[in-house]
């Protein structure tokens, strides 16, 4: 029974052992790394898609046209709290800039009266 490791003591030969070992883990790393990069670079950074947006990037409404503040009330200036991102009072708890949705209507539990998005359908 022929050895690869010569007359290499017991203590050398775990030592030989384990520096393999090390090799082919690091090895296996750079090649995890190279992937990873190589993915990185075919990546390209994607546009938002602003089609589905229901408000273009002033927050006015596309469909209607209007800066309806997000109570519906027409005439309303504003009943929010300023909005961090663009300081106006008519986003309620998400800023209108490029929002995908629309609030459709609003109810009133302390009136006899709701306020629905006149979309001209």
């Amino acid at each position: 029974m022929s050895s690869s490791y010569g007359n290499m003591t017991l203590r050398e030969r775990i030592t030989e052992v384990e520096r393999k070992q090390r090799r082919s883990s690091r090895n296996e790393e750079r090649s995890q790394d190279s992937i990873d990069s190589n993915d990185q670079d075919g990546k390209k950074t994607k546009k938002i898609d602003r089609r589905g947006a229901k408000y273009d990037s002033q927050g006015i409404h596309r469909e209607t046209q209007k800066d309806l503040c997000d109570c519906l009330i027409d005439d309303c200036p504003g009943c929010f709290m300023p909005c961090p991102k663009c300081s106006s009072n008519k986003c309620g708890h998400e800023c209108r800039r490029n929002r995908r949705w629309v609030y459709e209507m609003v109810e009133i539990e302390d009136k006899n009266s709701e306020f629905k998005i006149a979309t001209g359908k």
